[in-house]
């Protein structure tokens, strides 16, 4: 489900936080709401509980969690961040870099690929202020969505633009920048799927060429390159698309083990598909774990290593478990062969091309 981040600053129009949380939550987003101190004076932080199914984060010291610090937790965790109503105050302490408070911290700690959209509402001549226009200018070019306000009669009585926009204005542009960023993530599935068919070509044809004994496949390091860079959905779905890879190649080309990975060739079953298909799902998910906790050069070393091993370990032990014949029962067997020279080449080749190739696309994205 798509996270969304909707923090309330102190605006009068505070009080629409909670028909844009309803609205939200009936889009079947999952929002997590912040607000300012000055925000709950306008609204409860209990409205907005009720209403969002989880707590209210309002102090930055506050750690109801100590295996986590909790602004970081949930930048991390989200795919948009929505300030509204975004006051001047609020704004321009975006625009300066401040994090004193928790909607602030957390907006400073999201990552750079999370979408990020302010609704302002304020007084007129506090809108038309060219230090305000100045700092949503700034913000604008680090990659903010500006919702301009709406002109009416506010509440102070002055006629002017500064009203919170409409909030059929503003849950259409979160939807739209969710899908942008969903198409996204399917053109970067296509891309690592493209690459990986072809490393798949050139691995069958190179290495059974070559007159060595290794052989390694090197199909699952895009998947391990994507988990890193674009998160865990990315990385299943290619990772998914590598054990449809493995069931059609063991189907088309019938080798002695083709049944282990195949259900539709003889002797093959239904674990033939959980053995094609689950280890190369986590293969997906486990360099984003490790790299997520240890974010370094040994961490990216670790989680190219740990994706390898993934496919290695969890394809032989289903293969051990589902298949006992293949080992005659034998827990050594398996082990010798998942420390062959094979698996070893595949690991190594895995870290090598991790830590080169991940850091230069993490500076693309930047």
């Amino acid at each position: 489900m798509t996270q969304i981040i909707l923090a309330v600053s102190g605006s009068i129009s505070a009080y629409k936080a909670a028909d844009i949380t309803s609205r939200l939550k009936k889009e079947n987003f999952d929002v997590a709401v912040l607000m300012t101190e000055a925000a709950t004076e306008f609204i409860t932080p209990l409205t907005l509980q009720v209403l969002s199914q989880k707590p209210v984060g309002l102090d930055i010291m506050q750690e109801p969690d100590p295996s986590k610090v909790n602004h970081i937790a949930i930048s991390k965790e989200s795919d948009l961040f929505l300030l509204a109503p975004a006051t001047a105050n609020t704004i321009a302490k975006l625009a300066n870099g401040l994090a004193d408070n928790m909607v602030t911290a957390t907006a400073l700690a999201l990552p750079i690929q999370t979408k990020k959209i302010l609704a302002p509402a304020m007084n007129t001549k506090m809108y038309e202020n060219p230090l305000t226009q100045h700092n949503l200018e700034r913000l604008q070019r680090f990659g903010w969505k500006i919702i301009q306000p709406r002109e009416a009669v506010l509440a102070c009585g002055d006629q002017g633009t500064g009203a919170l926009a409409e909030i059929d204005t503003i849950i259409d542009t979160v939807k739209e920048l969710i899908y942008e960023k969903n198409s996204l993530k399917i053109a970067q599935i296509a891309i690592f799927f493209a690459i990986m068919l072809v490393l798949h070509l050139l691995s069958s044809v190179i290495f059974n060429l070559l007159p060595v004994p290794i052989k390694p496949t090197i199909i699952h390091i895009p998947i391990i390159i994507a988990s890193i860079l674009y998160g865990p959905q990315v990385g299943m779905v290619l990772g998914f698309l590598m054990g449809c890879i493995s069931v059609i190649t063991n189907t088309i080309v019938l080798i002695p083990s083709s049944y282990l990975f195949s259900p539709f060739v003889p002797n093959g079953n239904l674990h033939s598909l959980m053995i094609a298909m689950v280890p190369r799902i986590l293969i997906g998910l486990t360099p984003y774990l490790v790299y997520k906790f240890l974010h370094n050069k040994l961490g990216l070393a670790i989680a190219g290593a740990v994706g390898s091993a993934t496919n290695t370990i969890f394809v032989l032990g289903g293969i051990f478990f589902l298949f006992s014949n293949v080992y005659q029962g034998s827990i050594q067997a398996m082990l010798a062969v998942v420390l062959s020279a094979n698996s070893i080449a595949e690991l190594l080749i895995s870290v090598v091309l991790t830590t080169t190739i991940v850091p230069a696309l993490e500076k693309v994205k930047q």
